[in-house]
């Protein structure tokens, strides 16, 4: 399956056909480079794309990619931060307990105040709110990372290395660089034994759509789009894992 674009537009023709013929160079660069898909109003009902919330048609609907359940997001969602997060524990998760891993507990459990003062900073512009993703963020509901990461099974076994292989590619994992290391070596010794630490890092995925959008002039789907101040704003955050196969 060709790898999806990490971020959606969805968008009238004649903005598409300008895109397509030059006009807009930033945009058409980032759409040959695979990062950025376009596609008409029109056509995205019959499209296998998955999104989240159904486009409004008003020149501001764009979606970033979730990698690990492969939709997309529009990106004035305001669950957008929880779901990444929440996605990204589960994927992981489950990974590991393919792996074999009877306990998963996270060093420093993570709640909605700790993350947003550790994650964003809050920008204001000209007195009044940002208008986009930047002032939804602050109102996101509690998310406890710990509950929907953490497990326990002392009578867990490993499955095949194909299975895990599969789900690691499936939820957008192969490239982990410890998650591939571990399913190595459960490919040679058939088995994983004794405790490591995992580092995860969340929000990069949405930063690194930001770092996309701040190259590309999408102001030319509606002058009401500013992703400046997320940009500027949004950092990441990592958390420990303590694994015991």
């Amino acid at each position: 399956m060709q790898p999806l674009a990490d971020i959606l537009i969805v968008a009238d023709e004649d903005k598409i056909y300008g895109v397509e013929k030059d006009y807009y160079p930033s945009l058409k660069e980032a759409v040959d480079n695979g990062n950025l898909l376009l596609i008409p109003y029109t056509e995205w009902r019959e499209s296998s794309l998955k999104l989240r919330s159904t486009p409004l048609c008003n020149g501001e609907d764009i979606y970033i990619r979730n990698p690990y359940f492969n939709y997309y997001i529009s990106s004035s969602d305001n669950e957008l931060l929880d779901i990444f997060c929440e996605d990204k524990s589960v994927a992981i998760k489950e990974a590991l307990v393919w792996m074999g891993a009877k306990h998963i507990v996270i060093e420093e459990e993570v709640k909605d105040e700790d993350r947003l003062k550790a994650s964003l900073d809050v920008g204001v512009k000209g007195g009044s709110d940002a208008g986009s993703l930047n002032t939804k963020f602050a109102k996101m509901s509690s998310l406890d990372i710990k509950t929907r990461i953490e497990s326990h099974d002392n009578d867990r076994t490993p499955k095949s290395i194909q299975e895990v292989e599969g789900f690691l590619s499936r939820h957008g994992l192969i490239q982990d660089t410890k998650l591939s290391l571990l399913a190595e070596r459960l490919r040679v010794d058939g088995k994983l034994s004794g405790s490591e630490k995992y580092t995860v890092t969340y929000l990069n995925e949405v930063q690194f759509a930001l770092n996309i959008l701040a190259k590309v002039d999408y102001k030319v789907f509606s002058s009401n789009l500013d992703f400046s101040l997320e940009h500027n704003h949004l950092h990441t955050f990592s958390r420990v894992l303590d694994i015991t196969f």
